[in-house]
């Protein structure tokens, strides 16, 4: 859910404890300091900002005029000294009459390679009096000046602006005044509206910055000028704008405001920013929250959690891709039962010395197992996290809580789990009002700071638990909170919300809006009263599309709970919008507005249901299994079981749970047909002891018939499930992955997909919603790769218990095995890259197989194509399965995307169906690559390290200075390399200096491999008995702090090279050309993190290139490993030759970059134009007239720009 801000319609009274300096620049307090958030949804620049929604509004900032000099150089620069606060400043004899005649509202939003911007300017009348682009600015316009981030410097000035008048409109002009340029923009003016839109796109190299991520600054100015009719008032006749004298009498770019962009992450959009205000009276832990009264209450912030992992890690981290926004995370078996289970309200507020941090937790029940104080956050508590303002390291996290029950409510405790301490709390329970008061104090230097001023900045994360009664539900079993996956899960600081202090005031308090949750069948929420503002129920609306909906009223102690109910459910992923509208008693007003979209969820409609076969209870159990191929992923399973990978050995005559033997394939790669009519219960050779249900059934067809193995199963579930209307919760476990379908089950495009578990092992509540009641088809997909394997189905019952399917003397629900009736249309059964892959191996082909219906496919009639061009495939049938299978002659191209079609006909009815997939990003090394010489007498490789335990960083941008000698602590001194040279462990000798690095040979005349420990003997990797690294411990006997990079050439046959790569922590692989780090062709990295991960790349020709892996441990363990992948799986270290490794050589020149002309060239590639260059640094631009060139934001070579009919296009690269 995306949602604007809360407005009211109580003017805000001026007041505050804190003094602060007075502004540098004339900008409003509290406006100088602006956050931005990554964009909800991709930006399309038309004019129309629907997609902007979620994204928070800046609405008309003021900015200081010196009194009697307004319009004139000597009003600018006055900081607000002997100066009065205004929206518009008027100019020339320019007039402003009021909002009508020019207001603004501004939004700002980024993503990887842009920043945004969206105005919607309300005047009254348009006019602009340019001439041409470079007067821009003469008359209705937007301007915007970017400065760099200490905000002393101007990066770059752009006017955008539509021509003409009301009455005659004329074009767009964007002017790049100066800067980068590359902008685009788009400018529609609606007369009836009387409004303005500007989107506008500004490229990262446009703000001079090379990367845009959480944490960036910059500095911008807007002058937003007007132009208007009558006499005199053509042309700029005054402006508004946040930091409008940045651009306005002089460019001046202290006059900026400073942007931060706000990290992408799972917080609801909007909500990723803060303001707190300073402390309205004195703040006393006490439990009593009177003199928090006019600060602003932040009410349960959402956060996206990925659907069907809630409560699990993989629910983390998703920003929103495959994820729903939710009000609550349940935990380890914890439930949520709504609002009076858990919500929360937050204030945040500051003075000179603390911030301070007021919760009040509406919760039915307290329980909390803490049995001490490093136990506090074990049940109803609140955690804290405190980061950097980068929002990329942590700097304390804090626990407090109050420790038993309701029932006999124990002590207050604070746990300082990390960081300085000295932080302060009181914790109250009210058994009463089921309320929970917590008032926190946290000193400047609990959060690393030394100061506590306008402008600071903090990243901040909480997570407020919940424990409850019940059975299973005591301790720590769900949490809510702004930046709850901070904490959760692991402690990851990129969660947090980015805290600003502001300048703030105060305003009477009133009503607040919390738990505003739509639902796939209605719409909650909860306005809560505050002091003497009390909700007024009989005035309190919502709104739904813009229709006045009605609402349940339910009283609440302190608030008033209302619900909307839908007639029906919402049609899946679709969005909505809603208005709230509430008022209390005295008539203010508090309102929230936004947009929704309903989950992808599982809806089950009255068209959907079949006939069934009530003779047949139970299911089909569809199965093939071949040892050969254990991927776990979503495709696998479904190419087995299509026939499309490799001979099926699962054993008809091993029949297990079925109630026969096993009907074997139309040939031996198609799966094997058995029917069940008890429960899917199962594993390999039953009597296990795998789910919920014991013990296990023998799953039929396993064991198969293979020589090598009986893992690689993949198997399928077929049933038809008697649904009542409803919605129903079903639990699939399963080792290893499984995915459900439901409704149109065979379809890859129109089947609904209830649960998938990407092929990992599973325990998975999803659910399905029934409109009618009625019979559906369901189909579950499940896999083993290797190891254990069982599959267990069940429903969960209104109790809470679980029952397995068709066991209806249980309460299950009834399944059959069969139905009466027609088949329905033919089907696409799969496509294989699946619809929106990424990571496609470059060398996969294109598989279709579409599945007969009532009436059979038309072979004849199928057709596909590829990026829009028609290839020539055969298709071969088997069943009632037609199959398609595409192979491209050459490799896909490295990080390309491609969109595949597939057509075809049955009984006459013709469909087409288009999806597009995103190939792996990969490298290709070609004889220019290879080393200019090499001594293959010396076999093994060169070892460099420094190390040194004073400053742990974590990153490869640190690695690289310290191997260059430049890596400083963070006070700026330079480290010194405290290696040991004579710890030369298995070295060829003691170590050198090279550079600021020692430098050991790794020879094979001691038996040269990279795989290698902090501590000799270990097992870090896929190869135990790990080596010791060389000049570790250092000289201060640390093992932490290290730095390596390993040189080797290393002999490559032509073809696909398959590398693996362990490391603890970060690595970084390049070939070619590493005599710069910056040369090198990057195979593989891993940044701040440890890995285990295998890569693979291309090599044109065969022959010897130089390796580079640089190589980076922060603390714990240290280790690094290199191998290569065989071709019968297995792995083998680099320089193993006697076990099939490539050779190494530790001695060769590797070759430099070419630094000669740049070269363009255009061929064709297929049905595609490709253009290919030289040099990564310079710059594709296109024109349609030779005369304006436009940067290709992200092209990189080679670039298949999209072709249409007209107008041409040239190219040119710019350097």
């Amino acid at each position: 859910m995306r949602r604007t801000p809360v407005s009211t319609l109580l003017a805000a009274v001026s007041c505050c404890l804190v003094q602060y300096t007075a502004t540098a620049n004339d900008i409003e307090p509290g406006k100088e300091y602006y956050s931005a958030i990554h964009t909800p949804r991709a930006v399309t620049l038309d004019g129309n900002v629907s997609e902007w929604s979620g994204v928070p509004v800046l609405a008309d900032p003021k900015f200081y005029v010196k009194i009697g000099f307004e319009g004139q150089a000597a009003g600018k620069g006055t900081g607000g000294v002997g100066a009065e606060l205004v929206l518009f400043e008027e100019y020339s004899g320019g007039t402003w009459t009021g909002p009508d005649d020019q207001t603004s509202a501004v939004q700002i939003a980024y993503d990887a390679d842009n920043v945004y911007f969206g105005f919607v300017v309300t005047d009254d009348y348009h006019q602009n009096s340019a001439t041409g682009v470079d007067t821009a600015w003469n008359g209705d316009s937007v301007q915007l000046m970017i400065a760099n981030a200490a905000r002393d410097t101007q990066v770059a000035l752009y006017n955008y602006a539509l021509s003409g008048t009301d009455e005659s409109l004329g074009e767009v002009y964007v002017h790049h005044e100066a800067g980068p340029g590359g902008t685009e923009a788009v400018v529609a003016r609606n007369t009836a509206t009387k409004k303005t839109t500007y989107e506008i796109k500004l490229p990262k190299a446009a703000l001079g910055l090379t990367s845009l991520t959480g944490g960036t600054k910059f500095g911008l100015g807007m002058a937003i000028n007007d132009g208007d009719d009558g006499p005199g008032q053509q042309g700029q006749k005054g402006w508004g704008g946040l930091g409008a004298h940045s651009i306005v009498f002089g460019k001046s770019p202290n006059e900026t405001a400073l942007v931060t962009l706000a990290r992408k992450n799972d917080i609801e959009p909007g909500k990723e920013i803060y303001t707190a205000n300073p402390a309205p009276k004195p703040i006393v832990l006490d439990g009593n929250l009177s003199e928090w009264s006019g600060v602003p209450v932040l009410a349960d912030p959402k956060f996206y959690v990925k659907i069907g992992f809630e409560g699990q890690a993989a629910g983390k981290g998703t920003a929103g891709v495959g994820a729903e926004l939710v009000l609550f995370e349940e935990y380890s078996g914890g439930t949520w039962t709504g609002p009076d289970d858990q919500t929360s309200a937050v204030q945040i507020a500051y003075d000179a010395d603390n911030v301070f941090f007021g919760f009040v937790v509406t919760d039915d029940y307290h329980q909390n197992s803490a049995t001490g104080v490093d136990t506090a956050w074990n049940g109803d508590s609140v955690q804290l996290m405190i980061a950097d303002a980068a929002q990329a390291t942590q700097v304390a996290l804090y626990n407090y809580a109050v420790s038993g029950t309701d029932e006999s409510i124990g002590e207050v405790y604070v746990h300082h789990e990390a960081g300085p301490g000295g932080t302060e709390a009181f914790v109250a329970r009210n058994t009463t009002t089921k309320k929970t008061t917590y008032e926190i104090k946290l000193p400047k230097a609990a959060l690393g700071l030394t100061s506590l001023v306008y402008g600071t900045q903090f990243g901040l994360g909480m997570a407020i638990n919940d424990g409850d009664d019940g059975e299973g539900q005591q301790g720590q079993k769900g949490w809510g909170g702004l930046g709850a996956h901070s904490i959760v899960f692991g402690k990851t600081p990129g969660e947090t919300a980015l805290v600003t202090l502001g300048v703030g005031g105060t305003a009477a308090d009133l009503i607040y809006l919390s738990a505003v949750n739509p639902t796939v069948k209605g719409f909650d929420f909860r306005v809560n009263d505050l002091a003497d503002s009390i909700c007024d129920p009989a005035n309190t609306k919502l709104y739904i599309d813009g229709a006045s909906v009605t609402l349940a009223v339910t009283p609440k102690a302190g608030a008033t709970d209302f619900a909307y109910t839908h007639p029906a459910y919402f049609t899946p992923n679709s969005e909505h919008t809603y208005i709230i509208e509430a008022k209390d008693t005295k008539g203010n007003v508090v309102m929230d507005s936004g947009t929704f979209t309903t989950p992808t969820y599982a809806l089950l409609t009255g068209d959907l249901a079949v006939t069934p076969d009530t003779s047949k209870r139970g299911f089909i159990w569809n199965v093939h299994q071949n040892s050969a191929f254990q991927a776990n992923d979503s495709t696998r399973p479904l190419q087995q079981l299509g026939g499309a990978l490799g001979q099926n050995y699962a054993d008809p005559s091993a029949q297990g749970v079925a109630i026969a033997a096993g009907t074997a394939g139309a040939n031996n790669r198609m799966a094997t047909r058995f029917e069940i009519d008890s429960l899917i219960n199962m594993c390999p050779n039953g009597g296990g002891a795998f789910g919920d249900f014991v013990p296990d059934d023998i799953m039929p067809g396993i064991p198969g018939l293979d020589a090598a193995g009986t893992d690689g199963i993949a198997g399928e579930v077929i049933t038809y499930i008697n649904l009542p209307a409803g919605k129903h919760t079903f639990n699939v476990r399963s080792d290893d992955g499984f995915f459900t379908k439901a409704g149109t089950i065979y379809d890859a495009f129109r089947g609904m997909t209830a649960a998938d578990s990407a092929g990992a092992v599973a325990n998975i509540n999803f659910d399905i919603y029934v409109q009618d009641a009625g019979v559906y088809a369901f189909r579950t997909v499940w896999e083993e790769g290797g190891g254990d394997a069982y599959i267990e189905w069940s429903s969960i019952k209104a109790d809470g218990t679980k029952v397995l399917l068709n066991d209806t003397a249980n309460g299950g629900l009834t399944c059959y095995r069969a139905i009466t009736g027609g088949k329905g249309p033919a089907a696409i059964a799969m496509v294989s890259p699946a619809p929106g892959a990424t990571g496609v191996a470059f060398d996969a082909p294109v598989l279709v197989q579409l599945k007969d219906g009532q009436n059979i496919v038309d072979a004849g009639s199928i057709q596909l194509t590829v990026d829009g061009a028609a290839v020539s495939v055969t298709p071969s049938k088997v069943g009632d399965l037609t199959t398609v299978n595409y192979q491209p002659a050459a490799y896909w191209p490295s990080g390309s995307q491609h969109t595949v079609s597939i057509a075809f006909t049955s009984g006459g009815a013709a469909r087409t169906e288009s999806w597009q997939f995103t190939v792996v990003t990969y490298a290709t090394l070609t004889k220019a690559h290879q080393a200019v010489s090499v001594d293959t007498s010396k076999r093994g490789f060169i070892w460099r390290v420094f190390q040194n335990e004073t400053y742990l960083p974590n990153s490869l941008a640190s690695c690289e200075l310290a191997l260059a000698g430049q890596l400083t602590d963070t006070a700026g001194t330079l480290l010194e390399n405290l290696a040991d040279p004579m710890a030369a462990a298995w070295a060829q000798d003691f170590g050198t200096k090279v550079g600021a690095l020692y430098q050991f040979i790794l020879s094979s005349d001691v038996g040269a491999f990279i795989n290698l420990s902090q501590t000799e003997g270990t097992a870090l990797g896929n190869f135990t008995g790990d080596q010791q690294m060389c000049g570790v411990p250092g000289t201060t006997a640390s093992t932490d702090g290290i730095d390596a990079e390993v040189i080797t050439f290393v002999q490559l046959p032509a073809g696909v090279v398959t590398l693996t790569v362990v490391s603890d922590d970060s690595f970084r692989a390049q070939a070619g050309y590493i005599n710069k780090p910056a040369d090198g062709v990057l195979l593989y990295e891993v940044d701040g993190a440890t890995a285990n991960v295998t890569f693979r790349l291309f090599v044109q020709d065969a022959g010897v290139y130089p390796l580079r892996v640089i190589w980076q441990e922060g603390g714990g363990d240290a280790g690094l490993e290199l191998s290569s992948v065989k071709a019968d799986g297995t792995r083998v270290l680099l320089n193993d030759t006697d076990n099939g490794g490539f050779p190494c050589y530790y001695t060769g020149v590797a070759p430099d970059k070419a630094t000669g002309p740049i070269t363009l060239a255009v061929t064709m590639s297929g049905a595609n134009v490709e253009i290919t260059w030289t040099d990564a640094a310079a710059a594709l631009e296109e024109s349609t007239n030779l005369k304006t060139w436009t940067a290709v934001a992200g092209a990189t070579s080679p670039y298949r720009p999209v072709l249409s009919a007209a107008p041409a296009k040239f190219y040119r690269l710019r350097k």
